[in-house]
């Protein structure tokens, strides 16, 4: 299994897991915020992490679909989580049958769906 500090900041502990991480070496620092960054379906994550909850956490969710926000509710529901959804609108248009992607417009929404 894979955990690995990200960053050198002593104001900021930001870790990067793999799919073969245990979630309980991240969980055990009793992160206030975990960015699930993971493919849908979410649930074997969410599972992972409601089982090693040990203080209150927000969890940002910056996945595309609309079964994520309720399937993490769901696994929460009794725990004190706060789920915040992050949407990413991605600047691609097509002209002239060419792919133009624009990094000006990159736009990223944030809205809390659920806190407890």
């Amino acid at each position: 299994m894979f955990c690995q500090e990200l960053g050198k900041d002593p104001n900021l502990r930001l870790y990067g897991i793999s799919r073969q991480t245990s979630i309980e070496a991240v969980m055990a620092q009793r992160p206030p915020l975990l960015i699930l960054a993971v493919p849908n379906p979410i649930d074997e994550a969410v599972a992972a992490i409601r089982g090693n909850i040990k203080a209150s956490l927000t969890v940002l969710l910056p996945q595309n679909g609309v079964d994520a926000v309720p399937k993490a509710i769901g696994g929460f529901a009794d725990k004190p989580v706060t789920i915040v959804r992050a949407s990413l609108f991605t600047p691609v248009t097509f002209v002239d049958d060419q792919l133009i992607y624009d990094r000006e417009k990159l736009r990223i929404a944030l809205g809390p769906s659920f806190c407890k």
